[in-house]
């Protein structure tokens, strides 16, 4: 990479940088107005988001994806900005969590690719683990459609306490269309994730591809005006 496009990266990683800070600092609670260090770490996955936009021969996949990761981080601060907006450092938390969620299994996919052939693989793999990373905002997404507030530790703790007899029994009683939606809206989201990974980002692309090897030398029975040498 060049002085300057090095220096253009670092440019627009400067302008990610203020337009994700000033959206985080509005849905807080704006007791601080500079946290360096969440600052710098927007600055640093947002170089790495186009790092990764200029890996790939600049396709629009990345970019879709960027800001996939953008709204997912700002999800949980959204509807906590409803009723009691959060402290800029938690907040940076859940942002900054949303914001390298599909960083990983870009490498992921890159990483597997390399030793693993068969993609249905990959794809399970990958499934498992958004699956897994987007549970807990899934929980918390399903808790405030339910009861309209953000979920607390006291909950949260109730939840994973519960038996098997009371989940039932909640999940038939709280069950509605907001909640279907919202498990389906969840589906698509993985599903679509998992389209641009493998059917934009195709694996092997950032291996280089292999170098030809000129033979040592040629048949000369038939070339007349190479008697004389060994290469034709």
């Amino acid at each position: 990479m060049s002085l300057s496009k090095h220096s253009t990266t670092i440019i627009y990683s400067l302008f990610l940088t203020v337009i994700n800070y000033i959206i985080a600092y509005l849905l807080s609670s704006k007791e601080v107005l500079f946290d360096f260090k969440n600052i710098c770490l927007i600055f640093l996955f947002s170089y790495i988001w186009l790092s990764l936009y200029k890996l790939y021969g600049k396709t629009k996949t990345i970019i879709c994806l960027c800001v996939i990761s953008s709204l997912i981080g700002f999800i949980i601060p959204a509807l906590a900005f409803k009723s009691e907006a959060m402290f800029l450092q938690r907040l940076m938390k859940d942002f900054l969590f949303g914001y390298t969620l599909l960083i990983l299994p870009i490498l992921i996919n890159q990483l597997l690719s390399m030793s693993i052939k068969h993609k249905k693989k990959i794809v399970i793999i990958d499934t498992l683990f958004l699956t897994t990373a987007l549970f807990p905002l899934l929980l918390f997404t399903a808790y405030y459609t339910i009861f309209g507030v953000p979920i607390s530790v006291d909950s949260l703790l109730a939840v994973f306490q519960s038996n098997r007899q009371e989940s039932l029994e909640f999940i038939l009683t709280y069950t509605k269309p907001s909640i279907i939606f919202l498990l389906i809206a969840f589906g698509v989201l993985i599903f679509t994730v998992i389209k641009f990974l493998y059917s934009k980002l195709i694996p092997h692309t950032l291996v280089p591809p292999p170098i030809y090897k000129r033979p040592s030398y040629l048949p000369v029975d038939n070339c007349p005006s190479c008697f004389k040498h060994r290469f034709c």
